[in-house]
């Protein structure tokens, strides 16, 4: 995927490097669009102002007395129009979506030009190739011995940090081992923070569905019958997924996920927000669940086996 502050920002230059690979880039319907966020955007900003200076004027109306009657009725429309504006612009960003997800990426100044494999140009060769009769494909050979799944890495998503232009020369690898990719920021770190911050969170909702499932069973309600009703309404989500049946089942081995790599997460995460400043109270009982729950069961047990910790804290066996 092109970064949007690129594309935008360099158009004509996008449209240049993708004609090199044979794509046709819609650099009329793209300026459309672009031009009906500027327009849209604008109107949004002078509406904003228009309520903030609509507000004083109200302030100032009352503390005189006065009728503000007209300026509230001027506000009700500014409020009314500011909404329709929002709708507009998601609609807006949604069709740019659309039409973005289907670019493919700029060739690397140094691909030669092009619309197939038949056109690349043989820098060197090295030896003299061998008959390959009855050989296989590395990729047959992966997925027979079992090496290589690709229905499993058909859904990975994948968070990249760096520079547009990094990306884009690493994008096509990373699109052919995952479905989606996010470009979390310039410095390469960014995605290492993001992932820790997915763990936690992660974590989190491993506990939080411990905590609960703890409470339903000591008050008589099954822990599988609590996880239907939340996948089933308001946590149709894959953590709920996922770990519920886990934590329901109590299946915590083999791990997927070990305590103790677990653990070690949450101290980065605890490092990160200790250099930020951010207090984050919860991660504490996180690591000291993990903590117990090592020291319990061992170091082979899955990091969602805080779950049976939550559990027995709770009076249950």
């Amino acid at each position: 995927m092109l970064d949007p502050k690129f594309l935008r920002s360099q158009p004509e230059a996008v449209a240049a490097g993708l004609a090199r690979r044979g794509f046709v880039f819609d650099l009329t319907r793209f300026q459309g669009l672009e031009s009906r966020r500027k327009s849209l955007q604008t109107e949004t900003e002078k509406l904003q102002a228009e309520r903030n200076a609509g507000s004083k004027r109200i302030g100032q109306a009352k503390a005189k007395g006065e009728d503000a009657s007209p300026i509230l009725q001027d506000m009700d429309r500014i409020k009314q129009q500011l909404a329709d504006n929002e709708q507009a612009l998601a609609a807006l960003q949604a069709e740019f979506d659309d039409f973005t997800a289907g670019l493919p990426n700029i060739p690397h100044a140094s691909v030669p030009e092009g619309k197939s494999e038949d056109d690349n140009v043989e820098i060197r060769r090295w030896g003299t190739p061998r008959p390959a009769a009855g050989a296989k494909d590395h990729a047959d050979l992966g997925e027979a011995l079992g090496l290589m799944d690709f229905a499993a890495a058909a859904k990975l998503n994948i968070v990249a940090g760096g520079s547009a232009e990094d990306l884009a020369i690493a994008t096509p690898l990373l699109q052919a081992i995952g479905q989606r990719v996010f470009h979390v920021g310039e410095k390469p770190a960014a995605a290492n923070l993001v992932k820790l911050c997915g763990n936690f969170a992660l974590l989190a909702a491993i506990e939080t569905m411990a905590e609960a499932m703890t409470l339903a069973e000591k008050g008589g309600v099954p822990k599988a019958k609590l996880l239907e009703v939340f996948t089933g309404t308001l946590f149709d989500a894959p953590a709920y997924r996922v770990y519920g049946p886990i934590l329901a089942e109590q299946r915590f081995r083999p791990a997927a996920m070990t305590a103790p790599l677990g653990l070690k997460d949450m101290r980065l995460v605890g490092q990160a927000a200790e250099a930020s400043r951010v207090p984050m109270p919860l991660l504490n009982v996180l690591r000291d669940h993990l903590l117990q729950t090592i020291a319990t069961e061992g170091e082979d047990i899955d990091w969602s086996a805080i779950g049976r910790t939550v559990a027995r804290n709770g009076g249950l066996p």
